[in-house]
């Protein structure tokens, strides 16, 4: 088999990994030995047995069961590809970002680096281990005659690697895992600096570090995954030396990233953003040292490699399996996610509660309270528990047995008291306002930081009184709206627009659905623009959020009664079954409306980027027809949270 580092990382997960992908790519049991612990062949010489011409039709009712989850029966579609709007909206930014990298490596290090868009004109390197063939190739890389240089370019930010930090007594001072070299510019790792030292009274040792980088060395951690990258490739450019004889020559591995406190300074050339140092000295990269961190990861590496020798030499399927490295709802999800969880994708599932990881006891009895909650779902799947009535014994808070009511009497829990004080804080007029935002992994305007959340749209429904907001009204009274033509800079006057909208000279309230992102967006415009920040801040100060009103910390009740309680009382005031664990908005509109969003050519916010992202490259027919796509898109989510808070309301009259 040719394993790529893509590859070996999907391989390497679990014990279903190389089985699952075996089936996949023979499209059959082929080499599987084992499927939950029923031996194939026992199988098969068990129904010849039986009867000579039930056994086709009985093992491929078998065979079939796992193929459906991978291939639609009718078109032979691959099921397990997972396209992405967002990665279909940036692909051709993230090739700029590339190549931009690529520059910026060159100007720090002075040498020439050697890069290539195409897979197949990059340098490969390769070797054999039982039977398989391992490779990779190198995007950007330095050669000099006795060394390398190897970049890995990842299209995220430097936030992550700079926040990581080592505390070793509660209150002591944190030590950087990274620091900054003003000469090289590089990010180095200095956390070996505090081995053998003396912090906090406590002589600390390679062990004592390695605890304290415990996400560093988790290859599914927002942090590690990329590490543990950068760690395949250098194995496998390492192994590929060894098993040539040849002697290692002197490597040095680094993780190139965007830079989360480089700020764009509008500067462009024919039309095109130049993203030089800016005024803070900050670069538009960050270069981070990673031989350290890679070469401690090898160990692991070589384990999982063992792991999967001995996994490939009796293919079987299990149901015990499961477990974080699933990836559950991250945008790394195992392509096998359905197969293994097929069990789990069901009325009732375990799944369907709002909080699943950590609200479940322990399996057998433990003392210690904080033990008891460290439980999380996979420990009762993986013990053949899998609905949310079976996991009744070991539940611990109030939420999930409301949730598990509400699914098996289907009824609605609602707490008539907490809604009502919630939602008598929300002032007429209301101004029910949603932003829509491109997240460009390169800045486009001045003032932007990579994947800055860019304003391009707004919708706005005013409701004067309660139920005085009509969809249709002829005359626009009740609904405003404001989507930038094209990509040029539009905030400002999406701003100014915005204040003439919003009148809360006579009170009133800002009304949002998760309002942070919509407080966040407001901010980033008061910073821009400083003679409009007083009536930016205005409408800051007076946005309440939609989603508070389901389902709120208790800081939101005590802010305007110090003296509020929730005790023995569930984290959200309204729950129906078919939220089925979530408070988004499109899980509640039907069930306050026959309002779908399945007609809409723009569906969700991921899809309006993309189409925002198309628009400068369409016919003038399909630019209307997308324009207009994205205005009924936005239209709707504030309209539906019209309709969300008079369902609210009417449920507590």
């Amino acid at each position: 088999m040719n394993i790529s580092k893509t590859l070996f990382k999907i391989l390497s997960r679990c014990n279903n990994a190389p089985s699952l992908y075996n089936m996949y790519i023979n499209q059959g049991f082929h080499d599987v030995k084992e499927i939950n612990g029923f031996n194939l062949n026992d199988i098969k010489e068990q129904l010849k047995e039986i009867q000579e011409e039930s056994f086709d039709e009985s093992l491929t009712d078998l065979e079939n069961n796992v193929l459906s989850m991978m291939f639609d029966e009718e078109t032979g579609d691959d099921l397990t590809i997972v396209s992405s709007a967002q990665l279909e909206a940036f692909k051709d930014i993230f090739t700029d970002v590339e190549f931009l990298a690529s520059k910026y490596i060159e100007k720090t290090f002075n040498q020439k680096v050697i890069a290539s868009k195409n897979t197949y004109d990059q340098k490969k390197f390769e070797y054999y281990h039982n039977g398989n063939k391992y490779y990779c190739y190198l995007d950007i890389y330095i050669e000099n005659k006795d060394s390398f240089k190897v970049f890995e370019v990842k299209s995220t930010t430097s936030r992550k690697f700079d926040n990581l930090h080592m505390i070793f007594k509660n209150g002591s001072t944190p030590y950087p895992v990274f620091q900054k070299n003003h000469v090289s510019k590089i990010m180095e790792y200095v956390a070996d600096k505090c081995i053998n030292q003396t912090i906090d009274g406590k002589f600390i040792d390679q062990n004592d570090i390695l605890k304290k980088l415990e996400k560093i060395f988790n290859r599914y951690s927002d942090e590690g995954k990329y590490f543990y990258d950068v760690a395949i490739q250098r194995h496998i450019i390492e192994e590929s030396y060894k098993s040539l004889g040849i002697e290692l020559p002197k490597i040095d591995y680094y993780l190139v990233v965007l830079n989360h406190e480089y700020i764009y300074d509008g500067k462009k050339e024919n039309g095109n953003c130049v993203y030089d140092t800016n005024n803070d000295g900050q670069d538009l990269f960050k270069i981070y040292n990673v031989n350290e961190i890679t070469k401690l990861y090898q160990d692991l590496i070589l384990n999982e490699r063992t792991a999967f020798d001995k996994r490939s030499e009796r293919l079987t399927i299990v149901n015990n399996c499961l477990g974080d490295h699933c990836r559950y709802k991250k945008t790394d999800q195992c392509k096998f996610f359905n197969i293994c969880h097929k069990p789990l994708l069901i009325e009732g599932s375990l799944l369907d509660f709002t909080e699943k990881h950590y609200c479940f006891k322990h399996l057998t009895e433990v003392n210690s309270k904080k033990e008891r909650k460290k439980i999380n779902m996979y420990d009762l799947i993986n013990n053949g528990i899998y609905t949310m009535e079976d996991s009744l014994p070991y539940i611990v808070g109030i939420d999930q047995k409301i949730e598990f009511d509400c699914f098996k009497n289907n009824t609605q829990y609602i707490d008539k008291d907490n809604l009502n004080f919630l939602i008598s804080k929300i002032i007429y007029p209301i101004y029910h306002l949603d932003f829509e935002s491109y997240n460009c992994p390169l800045p486009r305007f001045k003032g932007e930081k990579p994947y800055t959340q860019s304003l391009f749209q707004y919708s706005l429904h005013i409701e004067k009184e309660e139920g005085d907001c009509e969809i249709d009204n002829a005359n626009n009274i009740y609904h405003y709206e404001f989507l930038a033509p094209d990509h040029n800079d539009h905030r400002r006057a999406l701003a100014e627009k915005l204040i003439k909208d919003i009148d809360l000279s006579n009170g009133g309230t800002v009304l949002a659905y998760h309002a942070d992102f919509e407080k966040q967006r407001i901010a980033e415009l008061i910073r821009l623009y400083d003679d409009l920040k007083d009536n930016l801040q205005i409408i800051y100060d007076n946005i309440f959020d939609l989603e508070d009103v389901i389902h709120a910390s208790l800081s939101k009740y005590t802010k305007y009664d110090p003296s509020y309680s929730l005790d023995n009382k569930p984290k959200f005031n309204f729950y129906d079954k078919n939220l089925h664990g979530s408070f988004s908005i499109k899980k509640l509109l039907p069930i306050f409306t026959d309002l779908t969003y399945k007609d809409l050519d723009v569906q969700n916010g991921t899809e309006a980027i993309l189409v925002y992202g198309m628009l400068p490259n369409l016919t003038e027919e399909e630019y209307k027809n997308k324009y207009l796509s994205l205005r009924i898109y936005c239209r709707q989510d504030t309209w539906s949270m019209v309709k969300i808070l008079q369902g609210l309301k009417n449920m507590i009259k």
